[in-house]
């Protein structure tokens, strides 16, 4: 019984996974809409965010009405930070990561784009490229 529930259980994930991916390197910006600072604010403010990366890590992040970001991904472990909204960009100032150095400034460089209410696409103005996409927005609870 336990073998066939593990079954069932790992199928479920990997269809879910399999429903949710998308290649983000063939999105077509044209068919999103970008983000305004108000609704950056409103998109993010207490909600938990699920998403995965383009490489295919996956994260789960939480922004708070003060301005902090707790972020978890495979392949950084614990990200702490803050956060902030400029002139319709996303702004975010990290400390230490295994992967991350801390920064001392907010860098400034991600446009939020959606094509409805629940996903959102992550663009690195510097590169580019869509690097992220969130794909699965909750309330968050309080931290």
């Amino acid at each position: 019984m336990k073998k066939l529930l593990a079954i069932i259980v790992l199928g479920l994930l990997w269809s879910n996974i399999g429903h949710t991916f998308e290649d983000l390197t063939n999105v077509d910006i044209n068919e999103l809409r970008k983000l305004k600072s108000y609704e950056i604010k409103q998109a993010l403010n207490n909600k938990k965010i699920v998403g995965y990366y383009v490489d295919g890590d996956y994260f789960e992040e939480t922004h708070t009405s003060q301005g902090i970001y707790f972020g978890n991904t495979k392949s950084e472990g614990d990200i702490i930070g803050k956060w902030k909204v400029e002139n319709n960009v996303l702004c975010y100032q990290w400390l230490k990561t295994k992967l991350r150095g801390e920064r001392t400034e907010f860098e400034c460089e991600v446009h939020v784009f959606t094509n409805n209410k629940k996903t959102y696409y992550f663009f690195d103005i510097t590169n580019k490229n869509f690097f992220a996409k969130g794909y699965e927005v909750s309330d968050s609870p309080a931290h």
